[in-house]
């Protein structure tokens, strides 16, 4: 790019053509104020504060929107400009109230900090009218227009970075101010409450609720919010051992830069609950009652060596969680390999989205997405498939919008339910519940039919695409639109769109992953981003939307019963070889039991003795009454948590767990972006972290593990783990760090910068079963229940059941029906129901959902009055759909 040369305040500069006077001068250390500026947001130049002078032309023009030219003479601080300024606050000041003594901005306020650096402590003008505080009921957010400076800094966060257009300018003149539709509360204007708005506010105009206290906190510490796996880094306001806010971090490397969603800016109030556990707890006929550390390890450590030696160690199952941080998690497992000696070790959230994952390591050698979000803005095409982002994930659901609004992509959407990215689609495939294996057939067979493949990539980069044509051969796509029950034009055009463009994602969720059939559907994703060239090439690829915070980081570290950390086989002798040396001992090679396999194998006595850390098995596994009557049978249930979880209260033995602003480490969010935990505060009674507790547990059975502190865990599984190298040399808080880290040696050819397998070459695979799993209705479960997740809530609920706020938002169980079914079955919103399956019930209130088609109920998945997993069969491989009845709970 072209370079200017410019003079600022007498200084030559030069710098690239096309930045703003504001970006040059910040660039050059040159201070400007501003107040309607923000790095995130598009500069409108509203405020006029930043207003510099163009001496050649003796003019006073705005700095952020003014681009440099070359030869351009500019003064920041001429009397003119200090003149102008000093009038625009005094302005600003006079239809501003004098209310700085009770104002929730405190000193953070940006017009009470630039009037102090102004030395203007009075405006000297009459004071203008002021608009009235605005009525919202809702537990996040105030709105004191009173205080509003029309900045516009909230209606752009609220249009330009999270896409939803709640607010907007309404009215003129001294009327104008920001406004939903109509002037409704937050709360009726559908809001998601991610509180950007609040975050870019540089006054008092936006307040949080239920601030504890009027001062502000007196440290912030850099982290990672603990709920989905977005991974967006925050800063944890704190004082006194307690957490006072969340802000996001606002650094442009991050994953959310200035953006949160409701339940990582609001939400971790559950950190300052009273219902946390600070002691260990030991079951007795008369309930649970506290012990001491020491009597709490000893008792661990001698059961789990009682069970080894009489039962063999495969009598032995650890079930880790996606809640911790990569150390914990290698720790964990390692404890179960080395120390124990069985790979009897998983994850209960694992199994929704493994099969996906597996055939994307099968296709590739890479089982993780492969790009970044910030690709995607960048992308000119995007299917969507059993994924709402926008619920589950919703900083991804930011970049999806962005990418279409203002990147110009284009978006197919598949899925039955109308999400909030339907009104940005092209086009909306809505297959009936678990029919997406047709659409991924039908997709296909057009670009065969029609010749669309990538043919140079087909022939310089994969292997095995004869044998999908003969797979397919025998189908037709008119056949896969009339088992999808989706228009076949629609079909047609949605396949031409995707393979006509070259760069593009598909964005794949639990809706696929949890189906019967999920392993056939990452073989059909994997082979339609292989048949159109999107994969190893930039702004191109796949994103599985995982569940929870440090899920990717859970699998990397190989809390897996077939794999080792670093996803190699368990045998594959190299790895092996590796393992056996680092470890100093040769560990088990049998592969050990997923998580549902270890309950079943409860049932039968081959299991005895279950470790549960930081997941909440009773809640999550399908077959709840199964699963708790499983857990009851063992002879040692020890559960380490942070809250008395369904699962916590089955176990002989219960043990705290720090939670991420408690602790130090890294966690590896959905983009494979490694992120540095930092402890805020210290654990609730300052009991040991949960590293440390893995450390005195190995130590009490006999092993030398030799770790100083988090640093000495990350620099083991830098050498276990060829992917996570070097990062402790790298400044995890300040770069944006994917792993694999490019130029590294120990890592061979791997995506993003290649294919991944050793020969260079990704692996067409035909899907397993011609025909998908489906679900068949019948007379007596005519209806399809779908479980999942909201906005307010995530998981089982462990952490956001515990924030008063979320709860206050939405605080119980319910059960969404499409207006056409609350019509057939004479129902009314918030009328009981009775919801049978062949396997179990519950009781809930409906709520009407204009969303859902006629067909398809929806249950959301974290309310503990009604799981959805009772009605699922034990084992089900369909962990996302079931058939159900609905039956009126009268009187």
């Amino acid at each position: 790019m072209d370079t200017i040369t410019l003079t600022i305040n007498g200084n030559a500069i030069s710098a690239r053509a096309g930045r703003t006077i504001l970006e040059v001068a910040r660039q050059h250390g040159i201070y400007i104020p501003t107040l309607c500026h923000h790095d995130a947001l598009r500069p409108i130049g509203a405020c006029r504060l930043c207003q510099v002078e163009d001496e050649k032309r003796g003019v006073v023009v705005p700095a952020c929107v003014t681009k440099i030219s070359p030869g351009l003479v500019i003064n920041t601080d001429s009397a003119r400009v200090v003149r102008n300024r000093r009038n625009i606050l005094r302005l600003l000041m006079a239809a501003h109230p004098e209310s700085c003594v009770v104002c929730e901005k405190g000193n953070k306020c940006e017009l009470r900090n630039l009037a102090a650096k102004m030395g203007l402590g009075r405006h000297g003008l009459d004071d203008m009218p002021y608009h009235p505080l605005v009525q919202d009921l809702n537990p996040f957010l105030n709105r004191d227009l009173s205080k509003c400076i029309m900045c516009a800094k909230c209606v752009r966060a609220d249009q330009e970075v999270v896409c939803e257009g709640v607010i907007d300018y309404n009215f003129r003149g001294f009327d104008a101010h920001p406004a939903t539709l109509f002037a409704q509360p937050l709360e009726a204007a559908n809001c998601t409450f991610c509180g950007t708005c609040l975050s870019v506010c540089p006054v008092g105009a936006i307040a949080e609720k239920e601030k504890r206290r009027l001062d502000h906190a007196g440290a912030a510490t850099r982290g990672v919010c603990s709920f989905c796996a977005c991974g967006c880094a925050i800063y944890l306001e704190h004082d006194y051992n307690a957490v006072r806010g969340v802000a996001p971090s606002a650094k442009p490397h991050t994953a959310n830069v200035v953006s949160l969603c409701v339940k990582g800016h609001f939400g971790h109030d559950y950190l300052n609950s009273p219902d946390r556990l600070r002691t260990p707890l030991i079951r007795t006929a008369d309930g649970f009652k506290p012990i001491g550390w020491g009597e709490a390890l000893e008792l661990v450590a001698g059961r789990l060596r009682d069970l080894k030696e009489t039962h063999g160690p495969e009598a032995i199952g650890f079930l880790g969680g996606a809640r911790s941080t990569n150390e914990e998690n290698y720790l964990f497992q390692k404890l179960a390999r080395t120390v124990i000696g069985t790979n009897n070790i998983d994850f209960a959230s694992r199994s929704s989205s493994w099969p996906a994952l597996e055939a994307a390591a099968e296709a590739t050698g890479f089982a993780a997405a492969t790009s970044s979000f910030k690709d995607l803005e960048f992308s000119q095409v995007i299917i969507v498939i059993g994924a709402d982002p926008t619920r589950t994930a919703p900083v991804l659901g930011y970049h999806l919008k962005r990418a279409v609004r203002q990147g110009g992509a284009r978006l197919i959407v598949i899925d039955p339910v109308r999400t909030k990215l339907v009104p940005l689609a092209d086009y909306w495939l809505r297959p009936k519940a678990a029919a997406d294996v047709y659409i991924l057939q039908g997709l296909i067979k057009v670009i065969l039919e029609e010749d669309l493949a990538d043919r140079q990539f087909v022939t310089a980069k994969t292997r095995g695409f004869e044998v999908l044509k003969e797979d397919l051969s025998g189908l037709s796509v008119n056949d896969c639109a009339l088992r999808a029950d989706v228009n076949v034009g629609d079909l047609y055009r949605a396949a031409r769109l995707f393979a006509s463009l070259p760069a593009g994602f598909i964005v794949l969720g639990q809706g696929l992953t949890g189906q019967a059939d999920a392993a056939d559907l990452g073989r059909l994703i994997m082979d339609l981003l292989l048949i159109t060239g999107k994969l190893g090439k930039d702004r191109c690829g796949l994103f599985p939307v995982l569940k929870e915070a440090n899920a990717q980081g859970a699998l990397d570290m190989g809390v897996c019963p077939n794999l080792w950390p670093g996803y190699k086989p368990l045998g594959d002798s190299p790895s092996r070889e590796r393992f056996s040396q680092i470890w100093g001992l040769d560990p088990p090679e049998a592969p050990g039991l997923a998580a549902g396999d270890m309950l079943a194998a409860i049932g039968d006595g081959r299991v005895k003795g279950l470790y549960v850390f930081c997941e909440n098995t009773a809640a999550v596994l399908p077959g709840g009454p199964a699963v708790v009557e499983a857990l009851k049978r063992l002879d040692f249930l020890v559960v380490q948590d942070l809250f008395l979880t369904e699962t916590a209260r089955l176990a002989h033995l219960v043990l705290p767990s720090a939670a991420w602003a408690e602790k130090d480490g890294t966690a590896t969010n959905l983009e494979r972006r490694v992120q540095r935990l930092h402890r805020a505060v210290q654990t609730p009674g300052g009991f040991p972290t949960d590293q440390e507790v893995f450390r005195a547990l190995a130590g009490l059975l006999g092993a030398k593990w030799d770790y100083a502190d988090t640093d000495d865990v990350l620099a083991e599984i830098e050498r276990v783990v060829p992917l996570y190298a070097a990062l402790r040399e790298t400044d995890l808080d300040n770069k944006a760090v994917f792993w694999p880290q490019p130029g590294l040696e120990e890592v061979t050819d791997t995506l993003p910068h290649g294919i991944g397998h050793s020969d260079g070459l990704a692996v067409f695979l035909p899907p397993r079963g011609k025909d998908g799993a489906g679900l068949a209705l019948d007379k007596a479960y005519p209806l399809v229940l779908m479980q999942g997740h909201v906005l307010a809530h995530l998981g089982s609920g462990v952490r956001s059941l515990q924030s008063r706020r979320l709860m206050k938002a939405c605080g119980r169980a319910y059960l969404e029906v499409s207006p056409e079914d609350l019509k057939t079955l004479g129902l009314a919103e918030g009328d009981r129901v009775r919801v049978i399956s062949p396997h179990g019930r519950l009781e809930a209130p409906v709520k009407p959902a204009a969303e859902l088609p006629a067909g398809l109920v929806f249950l959301p998945a974290s309310f503990p009055e009604a799981r959805p997993n009772q009605l699922f069969a034990p084992r089900a491989a369909n962990t996302k759909h079931c058939l159900v009845r609905l039956e009126k709970i009268t009187g």
